[in-house]
């Protein structure tokens, strides 16, 4: 997660340690259109509707506050691949 908004978005390790949980995930990993400009977001998300792709990327924001291993985070992917799936 760090190492993307470093090389992606170009912000120094000090910036990227100043910033929270919701700022990363609302700002910096929030749907682009293609001229990298964000999209709006549908009222039915901010009514707290998720995604596979929301909570894939929780898992990299935890692995990186927890220090998880890579063995750990496929794991964890894995399972919510496959609750995806269910539904």
């Amino acid at each position: 997660m760090c190492a993307s908004l470093v090389s992606h978005f170009k912000l120094s390790l000090e910036q990227v340690g100043k910033l929270t949980d919701r700022q990363i995930e609302e700002i910096y990993f929030h749907p682009r259109n293609p001229m990298g400009e964000i999209e709006p977001v549908k009222g039915e998300r901010r009514a707290g509707l998720r995604t596979m792709e929301h909570e894939l990327m929780k898992v990299d924001v935890l692995a990186f506050q927890l220090g998880l291993t890579p063995e750990n985070v496929a794991e964890m992917k894995s399972k919510i691949r496959e609750k995806w799936q269910e539904n």
